[in-house]
């Protein structure tokens, strides 16, 4: 066995193990449940030995089980529980998501094939709708003209016969 084959055995295996969910999830819970001491290790600007003091300082502080037990172990093992919780729920999320996610689907595809069944007008029935609807105002705009006309001169009328009633009452007075 050579030296680049087993150099090249050694990262296919670490590539497989960063490739897993669970090595993620698990550095994730310890990033987020050790914020504090992330900052302090890259950001402080203290020397090196406090950092490291501060680092075993809340190692040393670590608490399990909602501080009944004090145990230094307690530092990995809760992000490592805290994975382990998440590993396992995450599955269940994932069919809760995907029967969702497909319920959806199905009350879309209904929705489209409802959509599918409407019978929607041809070019040729489209344009004799328009001929027909454009026929009806056109006939429409005749009768109001002509009502117009007929009641102008239903009030032509009536002035004229008030008019000549006037002047009949005048004679005969």
């Amino acid at each position: 066995m050579k030296f680049n084959d087993l150099i090249n055995s050694l990262t296919s295996y670490a590539h497989e193990r960063a490739n897993s969910p669970f090595v993620w999830v698990f550095i994730t819970c310890f990033t987020l449940k050790h914020w504090t001491d992330f900052l302090v290790l890259f950001f402080s600007e203290q020397d090196m030995s406090a950092k490291i003091a501060h680092i075993e300082l809340s190692i040393s502080k670590s608490s399990y089980l909602f501080g009944m037990v004090e145990k230094g172990y307690a530092y990995i093992s809760e992000p490592l529980i805290s994975a382990i919780i998440i590993s396992l729920i995450y599955p269940i999320l994932a069919m809760g998501s995907s029967y969702v996610s497909e319920y959806f689907s199905t009350q879309r595809n209904v929705f489209m094939q409802s959509f599918d069944k409407k019978k929607f007008l041809t070019r040729e029935q489209s344009v004799a709708f328009k001929e027909e609807r454009e026929g009806l105002i056109e006939t429409f705009h005749k009768q109001l003209s002509d009502s117009q006309k007929q009641l102008q001169e239903t009030q032509t009328a009536l002035i004229e016969s008030r008019a000549n009633s006037s002047v009949y009452s005048q004679v005969h007075r």
